[in-house]
């Protein structure tokens, strides 16, 4: 059973190439994310080709259930316990965020748009998506 969006934390694209997710409030304070994972394969020369996204899961943002931390390892809340949701359970979950959100900015505004597509193209790229990327070494 999923747990109930009660409240929208926030949405966010991921600094790995554009995983998205959004965060969200449950019963009794309970914070999990939404995550739907890039797919993208190295082609050389810094060039990277997206695939589509993989299939999204549930993660449970509390600190109990992640790894401890160490001297030289500190875990995000991405490293907690996660399960694989279907795209229509991602689908039901987004739906619920789309309604109760609000005050975000016009870049989150984007990324859950941008998610809501994934989960509705159940992690398929739109046929005209640009697929090559040039990164850039800094």
């Amino acid at each position: 059973m999923l747990p109930p969006v009660r409240e929208v934390v926030s949405v966010e694209m991921i600094r790995d190439g554009g995983s998205l997710s959004v965060k969200f409030e449950s019963e009794g304070s309970s914070q999990y994310i939404l995550l739907v994972r890039i797919q993208l394969v190295d082609r050389g020369s810094l060039v990277k080709e997206t695939m589509g996204y993989d299939p999204p899961i549930l993660i449970d943002c509390d600190p109990k259930g992640r790894p401890p931390d160490t001297a030289t390892v500190r875990y995000s809340e991405l490293g907690g316990p996660s399960v694989s949701i279907s795209w229509s359970q991602a689908r039901e979950i987004l739906g619920t965020v789309a309604s109760l959100v609000q005050g975000i900015t016009a870049i989150e505004a984007k990324w859950l748009e941008k998610l809501i597509d994934v989960a509705n193209r159940e992690g398929q790229l739109p046929p005209d998506a640009e697929r090559l990327t040039q990164w850039r070494r800094f």
